[in-house]
């Protein structure tokens, strides 16, 4: 039996000499496991197909254990660009965390879309080139700020910002809190943290928060990223040629993301705002300080952890 799906390579493996397994995210199918049979021979039309971070039009065919890869079309390349390491890292990161989650989730579908608009917004980025280098890293971090934060959504471990579970405090209008708990995935009051703090705690579970930090995640909390629980198309009809009507379909979530990092940046570069106190360069660290946090928000309520993490770290440092 034989079907056809659209997916994106979020990892590849070695099998014997000549062959390749694939681990497919799909659009309808979920994660696949698939042989791409002769990938690895140097002469073979699937070795550049197949590399990782590829999305492609697949025909598969069902296999016992494994599917057997018939037929693969590239729809678009992310890997072009090696040169820019930050956006490869954040990609290889990103695919490897879908991967992950989609071992254990039944309906992963949001999954794929979030997947492919991150690496096409990523691509996007970096083909910039009236964009500073450190305006297109404060970009990429946002970005991969969002996809967490909407992949922490879609699990259903959106943070609690406004009530402390340690203590059973709600947060004031206009109180900053320092800190954030991470066991209980909510912020932690100053009273919170004594409490904590008395206790007989082995690992970091109440972690610090800045200002920057928690206001980035109040952004994202008030905005519609946080109400999404299906993807929705809008449909829109253009003119191409007289007569020749075209229907292009725009996703909702895709037009979202991008709207609000355009929004951040006019915010953060304005006078007279809030985040204009921080330099593009201080922003960036706040940003790389935020991922980390909803990186750990996201291990600890997963139990789970991604290998790529330790080569993102280094470049996050």
């Amino acid at each position: 039996m034989q079907y056809r799906d659209k997916g994106i390579i979020v990892k590849t493996q070695k099998l014997n000499e000549a062959d390749r397994i694939l681990k497919i995210l799909t659009e309808e199918h979920g994660l696949v496991s698939a042989i791409a049979k002769g990938a690895r021979k140097s002469n073979s039309s699937l070795a550049a197909k197949t590399q990782t971070l590829n999305e492609c039009d697949f025909l598969l065919a069902k296999g016992r254990n494994l599917d057997i890869v018939s037929e693969v079309s590239i729809i678009q390349k992310f890997s072009d660009n090696n040169q820019d390491l930050l956006a490869m890292y954040l990609a290889f990161f990103a695919a490897e965390l879908c991967e992950k989650i989609a071992q254990d989730e039944q309906s992963i579908e949001d999954f794929f879309y979030l997947l492919e608009i991150f690496l096409e917004h990523l691509k996007k980025i970096s083909q910039q080139s009236k964009v500073t280098e450190e305006l297109q890293e404060n970009q990429k971090l946002l970005l991969s700020v969002e996809f967490l934060w909407c992949i922490i959504c879609e699990l259903g471990y959106k943070p609690e910002l406004n009530y402390c579970s340690l203590a059973n405090i709600r947060r004031k209008p206009n109180q900053i809190p320092q800190y954030f708990d991470l066991s209980n995935g909510s912020i932690c009051s100053g009273k919170g943290y004594e409490l904590y703090r008395e206790g007989y705690h082995t690992d970091e579970q109440v972690t610090p928060i800045s200002k920057f930090t928690f206001k980035l995640l109040d952004s994202l909390d008030k905005s519609a990223l946080s109400n999404l629980g299906t993807e929705i198309y809008i449909d829109e009809v253009y003119d191409s040629e007289p007569n020749n009507q075209k229907k292009e379909s725009y996703s909702f979530r895709k037009i979202l993301i991008e709207e609000f990092l355009i929004n951040y940046l006019q915010v953060s570069l304005s006078e007279g705002s809030s985040l204009s106190e921080f330099s593009i360069e201080a922003q960036n660290i706040e940003l790389k300080s935020t991922l980390k946090l909803l990186y750990k928000h996201i291990e600890f309520q997963t139990h789970s952890e991604c290998r790529s993490w330790s080569a993102l770290a280094d470049i996050l440092d």
